[in-house]
């Protein structure tokens, strides 16, 4: 009897295991702002603000130069 139950506790465990919830692979795919002078990536989340801060602080350029592609009409 024991080993019956034991058996039916392992099939249960097995039908309940689900797969990691790791978020590297969603960080990854959310990275896809680069700026064209030091490629440098950044999140899809951040404002343009924050990009022009970075544009100006670090290469004193301006934020269409940096990063085209968040000014490209769709």
């Amino acid at each position: 009897m024991k080993i019956l139950k034991r058996n039916q506790a392992r099939e249960r465990k097995n039908v309940e295991v689900k797969g990691g919830k790791s978020q590297l692979k969603a960080n990854k795919e959310a990275l896809n702002v680069t700026c064209k002078v030091c490629y440098t990536v950044f999140m899809q989340t951040q404002s343009i603000s924050q990009l022009a801060e970075h544009a100006e602080n670090k290469h004193n350029k301006d934020v269409k130069e940096c990063f085209p592609q968040k000014f490209i009409d769709t």
